[in-house]
């Protein structure tokens, strides 16, 4: 993911990483190709709207656990036409559903059902990531929630 560029191109270059905490990760080993990389996360956090945690997704990127949240969509509706955007939809999906994203790049499929450990373990990262990050649509704040970085300005 981009948060991951900035820590792999300063260990690239040997550069010192900042002493507050960042949330990316060294990912040069699985970039480069090199025989059994792994990836250093465990799970994706996808953050939407305003601090909304939406979805959580395995760190080889196949499974995807889509928590509750409101969302709009299209429905399959074309879109706009002369500059006009066609009228979104607002849906609320009620409980979390998990997608095969290598099968199902569409998530069309929910396997939750069939998958109860992965929803487990999809719903435990989600946890991780309220108890840092917080959340918005279960209002929590986080215990590692930060402001965005600040550069001061010489008047």
């Amino acid at each position: 993911m981009s948060l991951d560029l900035f820590p792999t191109i300063a260990k690239l270059i040997d550069a010192e990483l900042p002493k507050h905490p960042i949330d990316g990760l060294n990912v040069w080993p699985i970039i480069s190709g090199q025989r059994r990389a792994k990836n250093p996360h465990n799970a994706y956090w996808f953050y939407y709207e305003v601090n909304q945690l939406q979805a959580t997704v395995t760190g080889d990127g196949r499974w995807k656990l889509q928590l509750p949240h409101t969302y709009r969509t299209l429905a399959g509706k074309p879109g706009g036409h002369d500059g006009n955007p066609a009228p979104y939809e607002q849906r609320k999906l009620e409980k979390s559903e998990l997608y095969d994203l290598v099968n199902d790049i569409s998530e069309t499929t929910d396997v939750s059902a069939q998958h109860p450990d992965l929803v487990k373990r999809l719903e435990a990262e989600a946890e991780k990531a309220r108890q840092e990050l917080g959340d918005a649509i279960t209002k929590r704040t986080g215990k590692g929630t930060r402001e965005p970085g600040h550069v001061a300005v010489e008047p």
